[in-house]
């Protein structure tokens, strides 16, 4: 919901209250989320399995982080061709990557010797 109020600023330096708002708001609930998660991992086990279980949450939490970018990018929202209006996965059929054309090396095959 945080994030929702960035739809808000402007170009003004007045938007730099709202930016710092939103971050604060998005800070104090991840801190939530992740204390709630944490008590929830570790509730109800032993104290010799207490660092285990943190640690095993605390793994899990980095997996998803580091994995989830990439593949909610991979499979988020499909591109809108300009010339038909539809939607697909890749950008001008070029590939998986959305790579501009230019940027893409010309490659020929090697010539007979």
């Amino acid at each position: 919901m945080a994030t929702l109020s960035l739809i808000a600023l402007g170009e003004t330096s007045a938007s730099m209250w709202l930016l710092l708002l939103a971050t604060f708001a998005g800070g104090v609930g991840n801190m939530l989320v992740i204390v709630g998660f944490m008590v929830t991992a570790t509730t109800g086990l032993p104290d010799h399995e207490q660092g285990m279980a943190t640690g095993l949450a605390t793994m899990t939490q980095q997996v998803g982080i580091t994995m989830g970018t990439p593949i909610m990018s991979a499979v988020g929202p499909p591109w809108k061709r300009p010339d038909t209006g539809r939607y697909h996965r890749t950008p001008d059929r070029a590939g998986p990557l959305p790579l501009p054309r230019a940027s893409l090396p010309k490659v020929s095959p090697p010539q007979g010797t």
